[in-house]
């Protein structure tokens, strides 16, 4: 296995409140809403990885030759992005985005559903915010436990 693409980190970012949005402004301002924030991962992202829309509100990034470190630093420029970049019709934007990176060959519905973990925490810790995927905060949060 040709291990030149690694560490690779994975990206899944989620709209905040994006249904309050199409509920308020209608579904074409929604369309508007998805585009803008496509565009703006994409300019934030540029070469350094792929963006792609996995379906409503939902995105994945995959970034090669990535770190940690570095996808983490990633996540917060969109974050900071996002909320700076408002539509003309000044509806407040945020984001929530689960991080994941790897040096090991695993698929890629793997790597989604370990940025979809540490996305849920995102989301369930107040949104606005990029976690982390930990396999032990997540392994003991299954069990009804939290990490001492």
């Amino acid at each position: 296995m040709d291990d030149s693409a690694f560490p690779i980190s994975v990206l899944m970012i989620d709209l905040d409140d994006f249904k309050a949005i199409n509920d308020s402004f209608g579904h074409s301002v929604g369309d508007k809403v998805l585009m803008h924030c496509a565009d703006v991962f994409e300019q934030v992202i540029d070469e350094q990885g792929v963006v792609g829309r996995l379906g409503g509100e939902e995105f994945a990034v995959v970034l090669p030759y990535c770190d940690s470190a570095r996808a983490q630093q990633l996540s917060d420029e969109l974050l900071q992005t996002i909320r700076s970049n408002r539509l003309a019709l000044e509806i407040a934007l945020s984001a929530s985005i689960g991080v994941t990176t790897t040096d090991e060959a695993l698929d890629i519905d793997s790597l989604l559903a370990q940025a979809d973990d540490a996305l849920y925490r995102a989301k369930y810790e107040g949104k606005n915010t990029y976690k982390v995927y930990n396999s032990t905060v997540y392994r003991l949060a299954n069990v009804g436990c939290e990490p001492a």
